[in-house]
């Protein structure tokens, strides 16, 4: 939170920020909910509440090694399956870029004392069990988790009403039932 100290401007930039990491939340939120709505197709249980349990207990990741995991057992068709797997893994990038986004450590940029307008580096670092720790250090603006904000929201909607998310739901669910469509 920007104090009295704070260099002018710099607490509406702020303000920014974070409402751009917040979006960035409630949009993975919902994706994370059509996730789990795809891991209880693949269970064969279509029902909220199998997959309000699956959203509870199951991680992202989890959740699309579960999807990952029971597609080829459930799936014939080699082209369905390779759209559940293209699926899984474009859901797995979204995963990967948010945790760069959300877990990691901002300030502000700045150009000879000023601060650059809408520019931010995000710090992370990671614990790795043969290399040590790492910093993963990176210049980003408002553009860049706009981006990723928006590409959720077309891969929701476009992908979620006729395409990746539920015509993969509707092929797993079906092939668990033992009505393996194609």
């Amino acid at each position: 939170m920007p104090t009295d100290s704070t260099p002018e401007g710099i607490g509406e930039l702020h303000d920014q920020l974070t409402s751009a990491v917040g979006c960035l939340a409630v949009e993975f939120g919902r994706l994370e909910l059509d996730v789990s709505e795809l891991a209880s197709s693949a269970l064969g249980r279509a029902d909220v509440a199998t997959r309000d349990a699956i959203n509870a207990v199951l991680s992202f990741r989890q959740k699309l090694d579960l999807i990952g995991a029971l597609a080829p057992a459930r799936l014939t068709d080699p082209a369905q399956l390779t759209e559940v797997q293209a699926c899984v893994q474009r859901l797995q990038r979204f995963e990967d870029e948010r945790n760069g986004l959300l877990h990691a450590f901002w300030t502000f940029l700045r150009d000879e004392g000023e601060s650059a307008p809408g520019r931010f580096v995000r710090s992370k670092v990671r614990a790795h069990r043969k290399k040590g720790l790492t910093d993963h250090t990176k210049a980003v603006d408002f553009s860049d988790i706009r981006e990723l904000v928006n590409e959720i929201r077309k891969y929701r909607r476009i992908f979620g009403q006729q395409g990746s998310l539920y015509y993969s739901a509707d092929l797993l669910y079906s092939a668990s039932r033992g009505k393996r469509e194609t």
